[in-house]
């Protein structure tokens, strides 16, 4: 992406107060833990302040947080593109902003897939006529949005909190329903009788897997991908870990304690 300096800005950029006209000036900021992520960005004109956009996302590390915050001010600013002629966006990242420039060309697809995205939503901008610049600010310039940006992060840690402890009662109360469900282990494979004694479904713990109309349900139609991360278990795959003296909650880890 070419995006260029002007050279008057190149080293202080514009306070809101100094912009002309037909400027905007979009802050941006991510707070990042644990792959938590509180977004933050703040919008303003020289004479106007627009009301602080926030989002908790799920990212893949602190990069990844910021370049997502920028995504996000670009979204902003094709928003209210109608206003304006002259974009610029404050963020205070280095490495985001290697990757924006163009300076590091991102190896991990999930880097690849938001510098995609950014430079998806700058051509729109450009498309409408107008100009997107991007600052790499001191952290000064962005210590309001930065302070918002976390706050929101942890709210969405204990939005995390909350979700992993209900998923382990719901794990604990289908444990307790597997008491007294048999389990037969056969050259044709391992099974498990209904508590009724009336029907017998295939369960297998290499892949997760489970006849029963519950699992069907749920995860018969998705990718093994998918269930491995996403899967809580069935009664009769919880008898099955019982059977072969495996802890439930280290077969389902991944799903049980998940962030996404």
């Amino acid at each position: 992406m070419n995006w260029t300096l002007p050279l008057e800005w190149m080293d202080v950029p514009p306070k809101k107060e100094d912009l002309p006209d037909g400027f905007i000036l979009i802050k941006c900021d991510a707070g990042y833990k644990n792959r938590s992520t509180g977004l933050c960005i703040s919008t303003e004109t020289n004479i106007r302040n627009y009301k602080d956009c926030l989002q908790k996302r799920c990212c893949q590390g602190p990069v990844h947080a910021e370049l997502k915050a920028i995504h996000l001010a670009l979204i902003r600013a094709n928003s209210l593109s109608n206003h304006f002629h002259h974009c610029l966006i404050y963020n205070d990242n280095l490495y985001a902003h290697y990757f924006v420039h163009g300076i590091w060309i991102p190896v991990r697809p999930y880097i690849s897939e938001i510098v995609g995205a950014i430079n998806k939503e700058k051509r729109k901008l450009e498309e409408k006529g107008v100009s997107v610049f991007l600052f790499k600010t001191p952290a000064k310039y962005v210590k309001r949005i930065d302070k918002r940006a976390k706050n929101a992060r942890l709210e969405r840690e204990d939005e995390k909190l909350k979700q992993i402890a209900e998923r382990k009662r719901r794990v604990i109360a289908t444990i307790e329903r597997s008491e007294g469900i048999a389990i037969t282990i056969t050259d044709e494979g391992m099974f498990a009788l209904s508590s009724d004694r009336s029907t017998q479904y295939q369960v297998s713990i290499r892949p997760l897997f489970c006849e029963c109309s519950a699992w069907q349900k749920n995860w018969g139609s998705k990718k093994p991908a998918a269930v491995y991360a996403r899967a809580l278990p069935c009664k009769h795959l919880c008898a099955l870990c019982c059977k072969l003296n495996l802890d439930v909650f280290n077969v389902f880890s991944k799903p049980i304690f998940r962030l996404d």
